[in-house]
């Protein structure tokens, strides 16, 4: 039976400080239990193991169908919003690394907050391509004098011209959740290391062109947005992250499991290739 493995920790304070106490459970795609855990003092609930499909699957170029097994995770405490993550991939002999940061409840705030984090296909895994613009003949974009490295790296969480929230992230986390977004954690060294140049490449020219900036592409989160999800309303740190390569991308929001109740928040998660400058 293929196994992967899931490493939980639970922070407040934007990741600042460690949770302990927090009622973990994970549950299987049927809704059903499969771990019942309580944080530790480090915020950690330590590592499961987690049955999945082959990592050969994720290798075979004619495959289409799924490569891992989706889990469900919700988190509670008291004082503390309330959140499940549906979707959670998981590969044979990979480790998973999911964040969990809970919100303090608000003085007047009588019970506690439901966020659903969406996660999803990654984008290798979806049929959809992505393209990100370059400039027009007519247009010069502006260029630095010098290369630069920016940390941090400011991320519009939207297509250029959307109406969407900018964040910033340093620029190693910024590449770790973009590979993320991408690849299989199970592919070879090489391709990994491939993808994650084609990354960084990519973002240091759109700095060292100031691309985006040039371009005016940023705003703030569009409350009209037509499809009724949130943009860019989600902290980038909900992405769980692998020890190598972790996919995920959004997909449509599913239900809560029994007892959880309908959530208030609904966040899109994974910074996938996004805006920079």
């Amino acid at each position: 039976m293929a196994e992967g493995y899931l490493i939980l920790q639970a922070r407040t304070a934007h990741e600042a400080l460690p949770l302990s106490g927090v009622r973990i459970q994970i549950l299987d795609g049927k809704g059903q239990v499969v771990y019942d855990l309580t944080t530790d003092e480090s915020g950690d609930a330590g590592s499961v193991s987690l049955t999945t499909l082959e990592r050969s699957l994720s290798l075979n170029p004619d495959y289409s169908g799924a490569v891992y097994v989706s889990y469900y995770v919700t988190a509670q405490k008291e004082g503390f919003n309330s959140i499940y993550i549906s979707g959670i991939p998981i590969y044979e002999g990979e480790t998973a690394i999911q964040p969990l940061v809970l919100v303090p409840m608000q003085a007047d705030q009588r019970s506690p907050v439901w966020t659903e984090i969406v996660i999803g296909k990654p984008a290798v895994a979806t049929q959809e391509g992505h393209f990100q613009p370059g400039p027009k003949e007519e247009e010069e974009p502006q260029i630095l004098r010098h290369v630069v490295i920016p940390n941090p790296i400011t991320v519009h969480l939207g297509s250029p011209s959307s109406w969407a929230a900018d964040v910033q992230v340093s620029f190693p986390d910024y590449v770790k959740n973009v590979a993320s977004s991408e690849i299989y954690p199970t592919w070879p060294e090489a391709a990994l290391r491939a993808n994650i140049y084609a990354i960084i490449t990519f973002a240091l020219n759109r700095v060292f062109t100031e691309w985006w900036r040039s371009h005016g592409s940023f705003g703030v989160r569009n409350p009209e947005a037509d499809d009724g999800h949130l943009r860019g309303d989600f902290d980038p740190f909900d992405q769980p992250v692998y020890q190598h390569a972790l996919a995920g991308v959004v997909r449509p929001a599913e239900n809560l499991p029994p007892g959880c109740g309908k959530p208030l928040n609904r966040r899109r998660s994974a910074l996938g290739v996004r805006s920079v400058w």
